[in-house]
């Protein structure tokens, strides 16, 4: 797969083929369903797949006062992309003046210069340009003009709730690590290297590795889940503590620890880089009165995962 990141890297042979354009923040199941789509008109015509997208992502520009986390970082979206076949990506610096670009100067200037597309593929709702003046039927007219064909991706629902970055985001905030599953077609997951910490899961007995992680990042809600940990190609079922832990810290945390516990594991991991996968939720976070209290509530945490894992593995 090749990136680029400035509009004028995009070599002339991407000329002719099918074009995605969309953030894929999260690169759900609704963002798989329209590349993969994407991906076999390409090859009908025998040309390459690119796909077009933006950073930072034009709501933080526009509107510099929201903070938008991320459920995949650039990194991490980058190697799903890999993995679906993508052939071509640009990476697209976002900023005021292009903000400012109207729907045609946009489609124009940018888009046609730069891919002329045979085939362009956008979801259903999608909206570019100036004051989101460009839009499905905008691209329909243009089409009809151009002479490409335009690829509407339909919005994939799950159990009556469409799939979407936003929904992704809200059912983590929640704590809902199985329904934020059902929508990207895989666990959730956290990526980062095991900082050293105050050795206070070794001192009750259950050490734990301490996950760095973005500042951008989506976290699941502060709580206890049942994970499993993905090192070296291996996997490891674990349980997971997010949060501020209040038992054992004197005032709060500048921000929430990602603590992981691995079952049956006695290996030294700090400095390592690991991805920690949330697989469900046990239980809220919650101050305990004494630290034998936390060490009890601990082996009962450590007991529901390993039961959440037996009855898994039985389906």
């Amino acid at each position: 797969m090749r990136v680029f990141h400035k509009w004028e890297e995009v070599p002339a042979d991407v000329a002719g083929g099918a074009l995605a354009i969309g953030n894929f923040d999260g690169l759900h199941l609704g963002h798989a369903s329209l590349l993969t789509a994407a991906k076999k008109k390409a090859a009908a015509n025998g040309k390459t797949l690119s796909l077009l997208t933006f950073f930072p992502h034009p709501v933080e520009v526009i509107y510099p006062e929201r903070r938008l986390p991320r459920i995949t970082t650039a990194t991490e979206k980058l190697a799903l992309l890999d993995e679906l076949g993508i052939d071509n990506v640009l990476v697209a610096p976002f900023d005021l003046a292009m903000a400012a670009t109207t729907a045609e100067q946009f489609f124009a200037d940018y888009v046609w210069k730069t891919f002329s597309p045979a085939s362009l593929h956008v979801g259903a709702d999608f909206h570019f340009g100036k004051g989101r003046e460009g839009n499905v039927a905008w691209l329909q007219a243009k089409a009809a003009g151009r002479g490409f064909e335009l690829c509407l991706s339909s919005l994939l629902e799950v159990n009556g709730k469409r799939i979407s970055s936003t929904e992704i985001r809200r059912r983590l905030s929640e704590g809902d690590a199985e329904g934020a599953a059902e929508m990207l077609g895989r666990p959730y997951n956290v990526t980062g290297q095991v900082e050293h910490g105050d050795h206070r899961g070794s001192q009750l007995g259950f050490p734990t590795a301490n996950v760095s992680y973005p500042d951008d990042k989506v976290l699941p809600k502060n709580g206890v889940y049942v994970t499993d940990v993905l090192w070296q190609k291996q996997r490891f079922r674990s349980i997971t503590n997010v949060g501020i832990r209040p038992t054992v810290t004197a005032g709060a945390l500048a921000k929430p620890r990602i603590e992981a516990h691995l079952l049956d594991f006695n290996n030294r991991l700090y400095d390592e880089f690991l991805t920690v996968r949330f697989l469900s939720r046990v239980r809220d976070e919650k101050k305990f009165g004494s630290l034998d209290e936390l060490k009890r509530q601990v082996l009962s945490d450590i007991a529901a995962s390993r039961e959440w894992f037996k009855e898994e593995s039985k389906k």
